[in-house]
């Protein structure tokens, strides 16, 4: 996370919206993604991870970067119906 990204967060993180994307990027990996939605209506990507597979293991581990990084609480996370990361939650 920049500190752009942080501070971003830490202004907005009443809730916020996770997915993961399924290899469609150049290194076949899945991209989770975590966004936020500010006062202006306009949505900013605040935490990136690249995994390497959408198991329980590796959405733990990138939550857990997320947790590290975070002063606030997050509000309310919305995901898809995803197994994994509902579990690495």
């Amino acid at each position: 996370m920049s500190k752009r990204m942080q501070n971003n967060l830490e202004k907005f993180s009443d809730v916020v919206i996770l997915d993961a994307t399924h290899k469609s990027n150049r290194f076949g990996m899945p991209l989770m993604d975590l966004i936020i939605i500010n006062n202006f209506g306009q949505t900013i990507t605040c935490f990136l991870a690249l995994l390497e597979n959408q198991k329980y293991e590796s959405f733990y581990w990138a939550l857990s970067q997320l947790k590290s990084q975070l002063k606030n609480k997050i509000g309310v996370i919305i995901s898809d119906d995803e197994e994994a990361l509902c579990k690495g939650k």
